[in-house]
C-alpha cells in the first residue's frame, strides 16, 4: 500500500521524503501461521516446493521471499535408504513455522518505521522498490511481505492543492494489517478508483466483482456508492486481428480504430457488470430489483488509459519511439 502527497514546505531542501512501515511482530507470527496452514499436507509436513499457478503458490512467494532457503531447505532424514540414498522428508509444519519465526535476518524489521530521502526521483523510486512487492520475479531476503504501509511525498504539482493519492491492494489481502488500512482508506475516501486490465476488466467482470459485499453494501448504506471510478488500463495493448474478428470489424480497420471500439465495447460492458453487481445485492437482501431504476440512480465512470502511450505523445519518453495506437493525448484519457 502506497500512500503519495505533496510534500509542504517552500523553503526545505528535501525533493522527496518517505516512510516505510512494517507490520508488528504479532500481527506477522499470525500471518505465517496462516500461510504454513496453506502449505500443510494432510500428515502435517511441510509444502517445501510450489509450482507457479497453484492455488497456495501466493503464499509459497511470501515466505520464500522473506526466509528463502531457510524455508525451503527444511527436509529431515528419515533413517531409510533407497537404491543407496537416504531419504528425506519436510520437517512437520509446526516445527517448520518455530524454526522461521527464530530467523530474523527480514524480520528484524517488525515494528519499525524506515525513514528515506532523497534530491533525486530516480533515486527515490530505487531506494523505496527495495521495499516493493516485485511481480516479475520471486527471490529471497526481501521485505515486501512484511510492510504495511510506504508514505512518499514530494514536489507534485497534481497533489499541491492537499490531494492524496492511496495505490491500494484492494481489500481482502491476505495481510489483515494491510487489509485493515485499506479499508480504513476506503471509508475515508472521497473518490475510489478501480484499477484493471483492459482484458480482465472485460473477460473476469471485475466491476461485478469489486470490493466485497459487506464493503459494497457499506458504501450504498454511507450514500457513497457513487465515488467509484473504474479505470481499464493498457487500450494501448491489442492484436488488431482479434479485435477484428470479436468486433466484426472490416478487414482494413485501422489500429486505432480497433482501439476506439474495444474501449467503448469495454465502457458498455463494465457498466452492465456494474449494474449486474447492485442486482445481486438486491436479490440477497431479498429485494426484487429495478435494473431501469438502478441504472438510473447510479453511473460508474469508466476510463480506458494507456499511460506508455500518453508518455510518448506527451514527449517524455523520446527514447521509445512514436506511439503505435493513439494519435491524440486526449484519446488515452
Amino acid at each position: 500500500l502506497v500512500e503519495l502527497s505533496y510534500l509542504e514546505g517552500a523553503g526545505s531542501d528535501k525533493k522527496y521524503e518517505g516512510a516505510v512501515e512494517f507490520v508488528g511482530k504479532a500481527e506477522w507470527e499470525a500471518e505465517v501461521e496462516d500461510l504454513m496452514g496453506d502449505l500443510t499436507t494432510q500428515e502435517g509436513r511441510a509444502v517445501l516446493h510450489v509450482n507457479p499457478g497453484a492455488h497456495n503458490y501466493e503464499s509459497w512467494c511470501k515466505l520464500y521471499a522473506v526466509y528463502g532457503e531457510t524455508f525451503t531447505h527444511s527436509s529431515l532424514a528419515t533413517g531409510q535408504v533407497v537404491n543407496g540414498r537416504r531419504v528425506y522428508k519436510p520437517m512437520m509444519s509446526e516445527d517448520l513455522q518455530k524454526k522461521l519465526l527464530r530467523d530474523h535476518t527480514v524480520t528484524h524489521k517488525l515494528g519499525t518505521q524506515e525513514k528515506v530521502v532523497s534530491y533525486d526521483a530516480r533515486d527515490f523510486r530505487r531506494k523505496l522498490e527495495q521495499y516493493m512487492d516485485s511481480a516479475n520475479e520471486v527471490s529471497q531476503g526481501q521485505f515486501w511481505p512484511i510492510v504495511k504501509r510506504v508514505k512518499a511525498r514530494g514536489k507534485w504539482d497534481i497533489l499541491k492543492s492537499g490531494t492524496v493519492f492511496v495505490d491500494a491492494p484492494g481489500v481482502n489481502d491476505d495481510n489483515s494489517s494491510r487489509d485493515k488500512v485499506v479499508k480504513s482508506y476506503l471509508q475515508s475516501a472521497d473518490s475510489i478508483w478501480i484499477v484493471s486490465n483492459i482484458n480482465r476488466a472485460v473477460n473476469d467482470k471485475t466491476a461485478k466483482d469489486m470490493l466485497d459485499h459487506n464493503f459494497r453494501r457499506q458504501l450504498l448504506m454511507d450514500g457513497s456508492y457513487g465515488s467509484l471510478v473504474f479505470v481499464a488500463t493498457q487500450s494501448d495493448v491489442l492484436q488488431r486481428s482479434e479485435v477484428v474478428r470479436s468486433m466484426r470489424l472490416s478487414q482494413d480497420a485501422s489500429l486505432s480504430h480497433c482501439a476506439q471500439v474495444r474501449c467503448r465495447y469495454t465502457r458498455r460492458t463494465v457498466e452492465s457488470h456494474y449494474i449486474d453487481g447492485l442486482e445481486d445485492m438486491a436479490r440477497a437482501a431479498g429485494d426484487v430489483p429495478d435494473r431501469a431504476a438502478l441504472e438510473s440512480r447510479f453511473r460508474l465512470p469508466v476510463f480506458c488509459v494507456s499511460a506508455i502511450e500518453y508518455q510518448k505523445l506527451a514527449g517524455l519518453r523520446p527514447g521509445d519511439g512514436p506511439a503505435h495506437v493513439w494519435k491524440d493525448p486526449k484519446d488515452t484519457q
